[in-house]
């Protein structure tokens, strides 16, 4: 998460200043500044989401919670994917939940 973070804040800052440096007129220290700032809300705004999908990710894992066409299915819930039945459980080795036809993963 935290390289995640830092790497979109770099990438952002980067281009922020990049396009700064890019433009004819000279550029001032409150215009960089406030460019600064716009990217730092930015950034923050992107950091809450990520922190929101991970939170809802770590839920789902810990309450065997398996995904498919973005509904949510309880463990021994059946559907059909690509033709085939398939069951809701979890894996023995993670614990994480997985979509299961005949014993093997069909993720």
């Amino acid at each position: 998460m935290k390289t995640l973070l830092s790497t979109v804040t770099a990438f952002t800052l980067s281009a922020g200043l990049c396009i700064g440096a890019q433009a004819s007129q000279p550029v001032s220290d409150t215009d960089v500044s406030q460019k600064l700032d716009q990217l730092n809300a930015t950034a923050q705004v992107i950091d809450g989401r990520l922190q929101q999908l991970f939170t809802a990710l770590n839920q789902s894992a810990q309450n065997g919670t398996c995904w498919l066409d973005g509904k949510a299915y309880s463990q021994g819930a059946e559907a059909t994917t690509a033709g085939h039945a398939v069951t809701c459980g979890v894996q023995a080795k993670t614990g994480w939940p997985q979509w299961s036809k005949s014993g093997v993963n069909v993720n």
